[in-house]
C-alpha cells in the first residue's frame, strides 16, 4: 500500500515534535516497497531476556476489592500505596489501583498481574488466593475483605494503563 504525500508530511512534522528522549529515526521498508521512518525507543532488558521472550507476559489478573469510609479515602489510599503497592510492584508484572468514591464510602480495587498462578502463589506465600491484610487495615476498612478474584486474561485491546496520579 502507498502512502499519500499527506500522511507523509504528516510524519516529518510529527517526529519533530517527539521527545528528544528518542534517538534519530531509522527506515523501516514495508512488503510494497514504500518506507516508513520509525523513531528507535531505547529498551531495557533484563540480562538473558529477548524481545520474543513471553516468560514475563501477564495471563493471569488477581484482583482485591476493600472499602473504606469516604472521609478516611485519601489517608487509606496513601497508606495502600506506601506498604501494599510498592511492595507489590517489586513482585508482579504490573499492578492498577482504581478508586470510586460514592456516598459516604469508596472503594479501593486492587489489580495485580502475573505471569502464572504459580508466580502468584510465591509472592502471597503458598496459596494465591491468600489475602495479605495490612496492619492497619482494620482501623481503615469497613470490612477486611475475605477473598480475591483470579481471572484468566484472554485479549487485551488498546492502551490499558494509566499513571500515577
Amino acid at each position: 500500500m502507498r502512502r499519500s504525500v499527506k500522511w507523509m508530511a504528516d510524519l516529518a512534522v510529527n517526529r519533530k515534535r517527539r521527545s528528544s528522549a528518542l534517538s534519530a529515526p531509522h527506515q523501516v521498508q514495508c512488503g510494497d516497497g514504500s518506507a516508513l521512518f520509525c523513531p528507535v525507543v531505547p529498551v531495557t532488558m533484563q540480562e538473558g531476556a529477548s524481545m520474543n521472550d513471553n516468560s514475563r507476559r501477564p495471563r493471569i489478573a488477581r484482583v482485591w476489592r476493600g472499602r473504606s469510609p469516604r472521609d478516611r479515602a485519601d489517608e487509606y489510599e496513601t497508606y495502600n500505596y506506601e506498604f501494599g503497592i510498592k511492595p507489590l510492584i517489586e513482585t508482579a508484572i504490573g499492578v492498577q489501583t482504581l478508586r470510586e468514591d460514592r456516598g459516604d464510602e469508596t472503594e479501593f480495587i486492587t489489580i495485580s498481574y502475573w505471569e502464572s498462578v504459580e508466580a502468584m502463589s510465591r509472592f502471597t506465600g503458598g496459596d494465591a488466593m491468600r489475602i495479605h491484610h495490612l496492619d492497619r487495615d482494620p482501623e481503615f476498612l469497613v470490612e477486611l475483605p475475605q477473598s480475591v478474584q483470579i481471572l484468566n486474561i484472554r485479549t487485551s485491546h488498546g492502551h490499558t494503563g494509566g499513571g500515577r496520579a
